[in-house]
């Protein structure tokens, strides 16, 4: 993947992203490059399909994340995407062109360890970012952000509070998981989270597909 190729081509500010931040910078700039375009809006905190096209690679992740009735809390879209093979995909393909080198990051991030090659282009397009609001989140990340409508729609819904226990009760530890956003996402996926549907971004199974990890 040369640079030419990474700042043309529709998919470059997923790929981009996944360079200079890691996977959930990937996933938050395929979620702001189909708001761009139209083809999601975000309505209530819900992930709404408005026009994805099965035959697009990511798109077809994001699908798979919206489900059969293409609808779909925000946070449960993000944790079911960033699994999805599509999207590692993008990591397996820096690694080829040597952008990325073939080994895991030290400690528990999700940032890729770049080649020479792969900080010389992140430093290239820093210095001359392409137009867009996709660019500035793999760039940058969310809070690159200039529009803050797009901002606000990708923040995720504030829960309320547990309600105080009484004195010497509890809850199992089965029910606190599912009450922390990990807990949540993983049971919306499960069980389905679809909410309501309608909203931001105007009329404009997880996993598949082929690729690996790195």
């Amino acid at each position: 993947m040369t640079a030419p190729q990474l700042s043309s081509t529709s998919l470059a500010p997923v790929a981009a992203a996944w360079l200079a931040g890691g996977k959930q910078r990937a996933v938050e700039a395929l979620l702001v490059s189909r708001l761009e375009r139209g083809r999601i809006a975000v309505v209530d905190g819900n992930v709404v399909d408005r026009g994805l096209d099965r035959d697009d690679a990511l798109d077809g992740a994001l699908l798979d994340a919206l489900g059969a009735r293409g609808s779909r809390d925000l946070e449960t879209v993000r944790w079911r995407v960033s699994r999805d093979r599509r999207v590692e995909r993008l990591c397996a393909d820096l690694v080829v062109e040597g952008l990325v080198a073939n080994r895991a990051p030290r400690g528990r991030s999700d940032r890729p360890v770049r080649t020479g090659s792969g900080r010389r282009l992140v430093r290239e397009l820093k210095g001359d970012p392409p137009a867009g609001a996709a660019w500035q989140v793999a760039l940058r990340g969310r809070t690159g952000l200039s529009d803050p409508l797009l901002r606000e729609a990708l923040e995720p819904r504030v829960r309320p509070p547990l309600p105080p226990q009484p004195r010497g009760s509890r809850l199992d530890r089965r029910t606190r998981r599912d009450m922390t956003p990990e807990g949540y996402a993983a049971g919306a996926a499960g069980y389905g989270a679809w909410g309501d549907v309608g909203g931001w971004g105007g009329d404009c199974g997880s996993g598949g597909g082929d690729g690996g990890g790195c």
